[in-house]
């Protein structure tokens, strides 16, 4: 031995060596919340993107249903005013193919106004409003898209013809 060294006693150096508990529970409690809080964000990350995914979903529904909609000459148009409102357009999610697990709590309707009824010189004018709702964390969204569909408008024009302006 080196006249320099001094001899540690053992119990001084047993308490060098390695942690005590009470270091080992701070730095396990440290971890237990720098991983829950990293959970946390994760999940409310994933619920946005989940949201995010559902309102893109509703929009497309209801701009197909519009389409569809515009398919149709202006008698069918007129035909759905007739009934009760607002009119269940469910029928519309499977026949786009837009069934899905997603889906499944999706509800559209359709709200069918006649603003100006067709008489002799006078064209009918009719406001679709579809309303798509779902439910999401307890909490029900909704979505709305509105259009005018005119008598002899580009409709009936391009898909259904006809022979008088």
């Amino acid at each position: 031995m080196n006249q320099n060294e001094t001899k540690i006693p053992r119990a001084v150096r047993r308490r060098q060596n390695g942690m005590t508990i009470l270091e080992v529970m701070i730095a396990s409690v440290l971890l237990v919340l720098v991983i829950g809080s990293s959970i946390s964000a994760l999940s409310a990350g994933l619920a946005y993107v989940r949201h995010a995914r559902m309102t893109t979903l509703a929009g497309q529904i209801t701009q197909s249903v519009m389409e569809n909609l515009r398919l149709n000459n202006y008698a069918n148009i007129t035909t759905y005013a007739g009934r009760a409102q607002p009119v269940a357009l469910n029928s519309f999610i499977s026949a786009d193919n837009f069934s899905s697990n997603m889906t499944t709590g999706l509800t559209v309707n359709g709200a069918f106004t006649i603003l100006v009824a067709s008489g002799s010189g006078t064209l009918g004018e009719s406001q679709v409003v579809i309303t798509i709702t779902w439910p999401e964390n307890g909490v029900t969204y909704t979505r709305k898209t509105m259009s005018i569909f005119t008598e002899k408008g580009l409709s009936d024009y391009i898909y259904a013809g006809w022979s008088k302006l």
